[in-house]
C-alpha cells in the first residue's frame, strides 16, 4: 500500500468516525415530556410538550411550545442570542438567557419529568 494511500484511508477515517458517532448520538437521545422554564434559579413554570402554548416570563421573554418543541421568542435582552436558538425539543436540552437569568429545560419520560 503506497503512502498516498495509507494517509487518504486515514483521512477518511478521521472524517467518517466523528460523523457516525454524532448520527448515533443524535439517535440515542430521549423525547422529552415536558418543559420547565426557571427564573433566578426558581421554577416559573412547567407545561406538557404535547399541547401548544405561548408562556410570557414575566415580561423578559416568551417561551411557545408547538409541535413538542420548545423555542424563545422576543426577549427583551440586547444580543437576543437565545431566539436564535433553534427549538429544543429532547430530554435535557436547555435555551439560556443569561441576562434575564432564564432557562427553558426538556425535561424526561420520567413519571416526576426529571429522568
Amino acid at each position: 500500500m503506497s503512502k498516498k494511500l495509507r494517509n487518504d484511508l486515514i483521512l477518511i477515517a478521521l472524517l467518517i468516525i466523528p460523523a457516525v458517532l454524532a448520527l448515533a448520538l443524535g439517535a440515542l437521545r430521549k423525547p422529552g415530556r415536558a418543559c420547565q422554564i426557571t427564573v433566578g434559579g426558581e421554577i416559573f413554570a412547567e407545561a406538557d410538550l404535547k399541547t401548544d402554548a405561548l408562556i410570557d416570563v414575566d415580561g423578559l421573554l416568551k417561551v411557545r411550545i408547538e409541535d413538542g418543541k420548545a423555542r424563545v421568542l422576543d426577549p427583551v435582552c440586547k444580543n437576543k442570542l437565545c431566539s436564535a436558538h433553534p427549538p429544543i425539543s429532547a430530554s435535557g436540552e436547555t435555551i439560556i438567557c443569561a441576562p434575564g437569568g432564564v432557562v427553558v429545560k426538556i425535561l424526561g419520560q420520567g413519571p416526576d419529568f426529571t429522568q
